[in-house]
This record gives C-alpha cells, structure tokens and sequence, in this order.
C-alpha cells in the first residue's frame, strides 16, 4: 500500500502465509487511481425501530423508494447519469432485547418470513448460534446508492490505445514492451543484510526491466516514488502490464 509498502511486501506476505504479491506499475498512485476509477457510494440511513412482525411491507417500500428518490437526486448532482445509478438495500437487525445489531441485505421482492431467515443464518455464521423461536427487532433501514463511473482499459505495457505498440520510445525505458532478460536494468550491487548476514544484492531500474525479465532474491528495484526489496527465497517476474510478480 503506498510507495513504501514495496519494501516490506515479501516480509508482511510470509507473516500472513502468503506466497505471492503483486506490485503494480506506479505503486504510490494506486490509491489515487483507485480513487478516480471506484464508483462513487451514497449511504443512507433512517431509524425504523420496531419489531419484524410489525412491519408492513408497504410502508418499507415507502421509505427505501424515499431514499432512493433523494439518493437518485444526489447522484445526479454529482453529474451521475440516472442509467449509471443503482442501490442495495439492507436492514440492521437483532434479537428483541439486544443492544447490537447485524446488517442484513434486503432484495426488493424480500418478505418478512425471507427476511427473518436471513437474520438467523447470519446470525448463526457470526455467533454459533441462533435463536429462531425469538422477536426479531428491526433497528435502522439502511440504503447504499452508487454511481458508476468510467473505468480505463487496461494495456499490454508498450502497447497503444488502438492496440498497437509503440515504437517511439515512449514507454518508460523499455522500448516496444518484448520480452527479454534483467541484466540491461542492471545498475549496480550493494552489500543488503538480510537474516544474520549481508549478501551482494544486484540492484535494478524497473523502468529498465523488459516483460518477461525473472530473477531470484535478494534483490532490490528502483523506480520513482517506490524501492521493491526482493528477500531471499523470493522470486520476480515481470508480466504483460508492467506488474511486479513476487513469488516464493
């Protein structure tokens, strides 16, 4: 996560039991990439307390279709066409006489009697338990209103927006993305401690590195905004789209 997450990405992965890891092209921006390119969310919510039992269907419509109109509205502002808009109901739910609730989803066409079966289950696959013979108490009705927004194609590195490859040069330093081995990113060997001792560590420019290039750790990769450190027993494999493959 971040420009700095490189660096610690094989360490965190074997404490998770973890034996792969992708580091993306330009991995600083990512979280502003992601910002650009995910929907955007409006959350919605209003206090329904009251017993399932007593809910009458029609009045839940009444409200979810108020919610909607004013989310619809919003979304619209933010220059969301109506098409693009879409919504996932749900309801905060919990055992008459309980201080905490759960979140159910709720489908437009959802009866009571679908609704409380819903509670029990998820009831049952968080606690281990569940108690179908009691009241089941409706807390909140809760709307989530997204917006979709355009997302990028993805390319091939080096290829171009009409699906050709560049020729030009312009493609961070490694011409027209074929395939090929590390040594012509290598920039040098630095004495790295890993474990109990230092190892000759090979040092390599990622904008240098060819689709394709595989090599072994220890190893470092640098690039703008962000240091890669491949731990031995690691592995690096650059595919298609520019990405960092670790593996162990």
């Amino acid at each position: 996560f971040g420009g700095a997450g490189p660096m610690h990405a094989t360490q965190i992965a074997e404490e998770l039991g973890t034996r792969s890891v992708l580091i993306p092209r330009y991995p600083g921006n990512l979280s502003a990439l992601g910002l650009l390119t995910s929907d955007l969310k409006l959350d919605s919510v209003r206090t329904f307390l009251t017993t399932l039992s007593s809910v009458r269907l029609d009045d839940l419509e009444r409200q979810y279709a108020e919610m909607e109109a004013a989310a619809r509205e919003q979304l619209r502002a933010d220059g969301v066409a109506a098409d693009d808009v879409y919504f996932v109901r749900s309801l905060d739910l919990r055992y008459l006489g309980q201080a905490y609730e759960l979140n159910v989803a709720v489908s437009a066409d959802a009866n009571l009697t679908a609704i409380a079966q819903l509670f029990h289950a998820r009831y049952l696959a968080t606690y281990g338990h569940s108690s179908e013979d009691q009241e089941v108490q409706a807390v909140n009705i809760r709307l989530a209103a997204f917006g979709r927004v355009p997302k990028p194609t993805l390319r091939p590195l080096g290829a171009t927006a009409d699906g050709g490859r560049r020729t030009d040069g312009a493609t961070g330093g490694r011409g027209d993305g074929a395939s090929g081995g590390p040594e012509t990113a290598k920039v040098g060997m630095r004495p790295v401690y890993f474990g109990d001792r230092f190892w000759e560590t090979p040092l390599y420019e990622r904008d240098l590195l060819p689709v394709g290039a595989r090599f072994d750790g220890p190893a470092i990769v640098e690039e703008a905004g962000a240091t890669t450190v491949i731990t031995p027993g690691w592995s690096l494999e650059v595919d298609e789209y520019g990405n960092l493959r670790l593996s162990a």
